[in-house]
C-alpha cells in the first residue's frame, strides 16, 4: 500500500485531476455557449428564409454537444500522456479540443449570418409575389425586375 501512495504522490495525480476537471468544465461551458449561439443564429436564419423549424433539427444540438465532449475526452488522454512524460501539468489536449470546437461553431455562426442577410432570404417573398400576381403580365414584370437586378450585380 505504501508503494501505491508513493507513486500517487510522485505523479501528483490528485493535483492533475483537479486541474483537468476544472479545465474540462470551463471548456464544456465554452462549447455549450458556442453551440447555443450557433443554435440562435440558425433559428434566426430559418425564420428569415421562412423555413419551418422542426424539433428534429433542434435535437441535433444535443447530439453535437455529445460529439464535442467526446473530442474533449481525447484531449484528456493527450493531457494524461503529457503529464506522464513531463510530470508537469499542461492542458494542451483539452485546450486544442476546445479551440477547434469553438472555431467550427464560429464558422457556422458566420455562415448563418451571411445566409440570413443574403438575397436568398428574399426568394420566398419574391416567389410569393409571383404566385399572387393578378395576371401573367404582372408575374413577367416581377421576373424581369429580378433579371435586371442580377445583371446589375455582375
Amino acid at each position: 500500500m505504501e508503494r501505491v501512495t508513493i507513486i500517487f504522490n510522485e505523479l501528483n495525480i490528485l493535483d492533475f485531476l483537479i486541474k483537468e476537471a476544472f479545465y474540462f468544465v470551463v471548456s464544456a461551458a465554452m462549447i455549450t455557449a458556442a453551440i447555443l449561439i450557433d443554435l440562435s443564429t440558425g433559428i434566426k436564419k430559418a425564420k428569415a428564409l421562412k423555413c419551418k423549424i422542426h424539433s428534429q433539427g433542434l435535437r441535433k444540438t444535443f447530439t453535437k454537444l455529445g460529439d464535442y465532449l467526446s473530442i474533449f475526452y481525447f484531449g484528456i488522454i493527450v493531457d494524461i500522456a503529457i503529464h506522464m512524460v513531463s510530470k508537469t501539468y499542461i492542458p494542451v489536449g483539452i485546450a486544442l479540443a476546445c479551440l477547434a470546437s469553438c472555431t467550427i461553431e464560429c464558422i457556422s455562426v458566420i455562415e448563418n449570418l451571411k445566409a440570413r442577410k443574403s438575397a436568398a432570404g428574399k426568394v420566398p417573398e419574391i416567389a410569393e409575389k409571383i404566385i399572387n400576381a393578378k395576371n401573367v403580365k404582372e408575374a413577367v414584370d416581377i421576373i424581369n425586375t429580378i433579371k435586371e437586378l442580377t445583371e446589375e450585380k455582375k
